[in-house]
């Protein structure tokens, strides 16, 4: 209701022609919280007040940026950035309003999402030590996905260090300004483990995220738990691991969240063979012709497995390359090698073997330095052929046994393919 309330009194001051106090009352919003309906309410209102006026506000250029990105209007978002460092020839640089701008600037070199991970720690402590240990605006960095190894960016180059990164960021993490950082960097950690296949070291990680208190980590650590117990069939189960979630999502008013915790449930049920499930999901699911941006990038990665697992290869293909194009504005390790191992089973089976073995190889050549397994043992039966039918060492043999041992508990993964 505060959205609401918010957006009720913005709009009341915008109609009596109060445009700097309408995008005032808004400041305290915080986009990456709002649902899908609500963000285009907070963009329609936004385009109702002239860009210069909301330029005067510090805050509501950091609100800009983060739904330019949520949006996909990625060429806007340098306009935003670009609003705030024309500030800084109007204050002195020593002086305490030219410092608040540098917070302001800094905050705002985050959210732009470096292209270079190092620059990311540069920025998180620039703003821990320069802005008095806090951003002036929130910021978490998993765009609303289950991960934090591939949320907002693709974290993989700073898992060579994995452990003198966590002791880096973890007392830097309040700086963001989300709330309880608590469970972030053990759900990091975790996701690296899983898809190292350290089931064991990845277990411990994420039990000590379960307790955590921001609903973006807690979506992370129960669908990490979810997917480290349907590798136990003789387990309890991802059932309940998931069922829980659901219930944590509700109590916590997480409704932003529901959307891609609905798609992780079709992940999971096609798991079980369900594709009843996964057939009603796509039909109530968003069109990729009307765009795929970071807001739905998640949904729509599961919308291309929903194809592939029904067989509609050449939908799924099809999706997978329109996802390419959104990677590819980062160097996002794991997603590539996620689409590409993906484009290879649906070419496969379309009699396309070799170009099926080129995508292929080009995942494990992406996916090796970091000793990445899961992201493509994860697709189990369908994927050993064409891992059988490539030479290599150590790595590839890694990937493979853990593919056989995915194949034994889900044989099943992937329908009959309809006709093309």
């Amino acid at each position: 209701m505060a959205f609401a309330d918010d957006l009720k009194k913005a709009e009341k001051l915008r109609s009596s022609g109060k445009n700097g106090a309408a995008v005032a009352a808004m400041e305290s919003v915080w986009v990456e919280r709002l649902t899908k309906p609500e963000l285009k309410q907070l963009r329609e209102l936004f385009d109702q007040i002239p860009e210069q006026e909301r330029k005067t506000s510090m805050t509501h250029c950091l609100q800009e940026m983060e739904l330019d990105w949520l949006e996909g209007r990625f060429s806007d978002i340098d306009l935003w950035h670009d609003a705030l460092t024309a500030r800084r020839s109007k204050f002195r640089e020593e002086s305490p309003a030219r410092a608040q701008l540098e917070t302001y600037i800094c905050a705002a070199n985050l959210l732009r999402v470096p292209k270079e991970n190092s620059r990311l720690l540069l920025q998180l402590g620039i703003l821990y030590n320069g802005g008095r240990g806090h951003s002036p605006y929130p910021i978490i960095p998993t765009d609303r996905m289950p991960s934090v190894l591939r949320g907002s960016r693709d974290l993989s180059d700073l898992s060579i260090y994995v452990g003198a990164v966590s002791s880096i960021i973890r007392p830097m993490l309040p700086a963001l300004s989300f709330g309880n950082s608590s469970g972030l960097v053990e759900c990091a950690r975790a996701e690296l483990f899983y898809e190292q296949n350290d089931l064991t070291q990845a277990s411990l990680e994420v039990a000590s995220a379960l307790h955590a208190e921001e609903p973006e980590i807690l979506f992370i650590a129960y669908v990490l738990m979810a997917r480290l117990r349907a590798l136990e069939p003789d387990g309890p189960g991802w059932r309940d691991a998931v069922e829980h979630l659901a219930r944590i999502l509700e109590k916590k008013h997480a409704e932003w969240l529901l959307p891609n915790f609905e798609a992780f449930q079709v992940r999971m049920e096609l798991l079980s063979g369900n594709m009843e499930a996964a057939r009603l999901w796509l039909d109530a699911a968003e069109d990729e012709w009307d765009g795929i941006t970071p807001e739905n990038f998640y949904r729509m990665e599961t919308k291309a497995g929903v194809y592939l697992s029904l067989g509609r290869y050449r939908e799924a293909l099809s999706l997978r390359e329109q996802l390419q194009e959104m990677i590819s504005r980062g160097n996002r390790v794991l997603d590539r090698a996620d689409t590409l191992s993906s484009m290879a089973l649906s070419l496969e089976a379309m009699g396309k073997r070799e170009l099926a073995l080129e995508k292929l190889q080009e995942a494990l050549d992406l996916a090796e330095p970091f000793e990445y397994v899961r992201v493509i043992a994860d697709k189990g039966k369908n994927i050993l052929p064409l891992l059988d039918a490539l030479s290599g060492g150590a790595y590839l043999d890694r990937v493979r046994r853990a593919a056989e041992d995915f194949a034994l508990i889900y044989p099943n993964l992937y329908a009959i393919p309809c006709s093309l």
